[in-house]
């Protein structure tokens, strides 16, 4: 019986340490609470971009754009990769699953993306992520400045 029961003592102790480690190795570095990124725009160097038609001719319906653009941040370094794939469901709408590809992690997004809405194209919801952002939420606000694509992360951890 004082066998098991040390048995039982040595297995509850590596326990303890095992979850405290866990605890302790989990910890993430502190988030901003906001990231400024763009996307740029395609045709642009080291974009890859196709837009595929499987819809009717007469319907945006059913049709696949997909987007792999550089990601830069406010002084325009590129710090990652926007991939997006968005199904329209007419030529005012499209339905868009995001990734953002930081060094440190991605973030990934879902939304309505507004093609025609001018500067301001849609809000999307943080749906998580991966690295660094493993459990975030929040949402991300996309607009167009004429030329790229600016959006702005909003984060919680």
């Amino acid at each position: 019986m004082v066998r098991n029961l040390g048995y039982v003592t040595a297995a509850a102790a590596l326990l303890a340490l095992a979850v405290s480690g866990i605890s302790a190795g989990s910890s993430r570095r502190t988030l901003p609470a906001e990231l400024d990124l763009v996307a740029v725009h395609c045709g642009a160097p080291r974009t890859h971009c196709t837009f595929n038609n499987t819809g009717s001719p007469k319907s945006l319906a059913g049709d696949v754009w997909v987007f792999r653009v550089p990601l830069l941040d406010a002084s325009g370094t590129q710090v990652g990769w926007h991939e997006a794939t968005c199904n329209p469901v007419n030529e005012n709408r499209a339905v868009c699953s995001i990734v953002e590809t930081l060094s440190d992690g991605t973030i990934t997004e879902q939304g309505i993306f507004l093609p025609n809405a001018g500067k301001e194209l849609g809000t999307f919801a943080v749906t998580g992520g991966t690295g660094a952002y493993e459990g975030v939420s929040g949402h991300a606000d996309f607009s167009y400045d004429g030329t790229d694509y600016p959006n702005t992360i909003h984060l919680i951890p």
